[in-house]
Parts: C-alpha cells; sequence; structure tokens
C-alpha cells in the first residue's frame, strides 16, 4: 500500500489553489466530474493534493461522508491510500465491526472504500472497480 492523495477543505478556495500552485509548485490538473468544487493538484504526473470548497453544498456533504456516515474531521477530510487485498480489507472490516461505505468515482475505474477510524480520522481506500463483479452498480450521491 502507499499513500495516494490528500484531500484539504478549502475555506478560500482560489487562495489555497494558487498557494499550492503558485507558492509550493503543484500543477492545476484534471479532476472527475463530481458534483461539487474542488481542484486536483498534481506532482509528476500524478494527483496529490485534492481540494475541495468548505461550502460544498449537499453533494458533497453526502459524497465526503462530512454529515451522516462519519461527522466533520476539520481542514483535512481524509487520507487516501491505494489499496491492497480488497477482499482482506472488506473481511477486516465486517468482523472488527468497523463503520465504512462503498462507492465509485465517477466517470473512472476505480471503488472507493471509505473508513471510520478513530478519533474522527477517515481513510479511503481507491481500487480498480475489477475488484468488484458488479461495481458499476455502486451508489453515487446526487
Amino acid at each position: 500500500m502507499k499513500i495516494n492523495h490528500i484531500l484539504l477543505i478549502a475555506r478560500d478556495m482560489p487562495a489555497m489553489r494558487d498557494f499550492f500552485v503558485n507558492v509550493i509548485g503543484f500543477e492545476d490538473g484534471p479532476r472527475p466530474p463530481f458534483p461539487f468544487e474542488g481542484h486536483w493538484l498534481y506532482s509528476d504526473g500524478a494527483p496529490q493534493i485534492h481540494l475541495a470548497t468548505a461550502s460544498g453544498g449537499r453533494a458533497q456533504a453526502a459524497y465526503l461522508g462530512s454529515t451522516r456516515e462519519f461527522g466533520t474531521t476539520g481542514v483535512i477530510d481524509h487520507l487516501a491510500i491505494t489499496g491492497a487485498d480488497f477482499p482482506g480489507l472488506v473481511q477486516r472490516l465486517e468482523k472488527s465491526g468497523t463503520e465504512h461505505f462503498v462507492r465509485r468515482v465517477p466517470a473512472e475505474r476505480h471503488v472507493q472504500v471509505f473508513v471510520a477510524g478513530p478519533e474522527g480520522i477517515k481513510v479511503e481506500m481507491l481500487f480498480p472497480m475489477s475488484v468488484l463483479p458488479s461495481a458499476e452498480a455502486l451508489p453515487w450521491p446526487q
């Protein structure tokens, strides 16, 4: 496994984006068509920092799990890890009774498993959609 990305909640999106692009040196790059405003900032051709607005509305809140599922987590919303052993992860989550939910990334071939951890931490595990035979049926909030 390896860290995939970090999602930051920005109150002032232009200032946050400009800081990471113009000061730190990331590049603004392509982003899936999520139903809320944001930017994906790239380094070495890969997205590393995802920015979302603090006032993204109901679609963002439902997608990020910041209301019903896990509660808010502050400026750092979650840590994303490229997963390994999807069946093993699901088995461990179910055995431990750990709160989690599975979603697909719109317009991409990935499955997300969001996991509630201690002290309010939220972890996103990313897997290729091929790990599930019926991944197309996974929910995407409207």
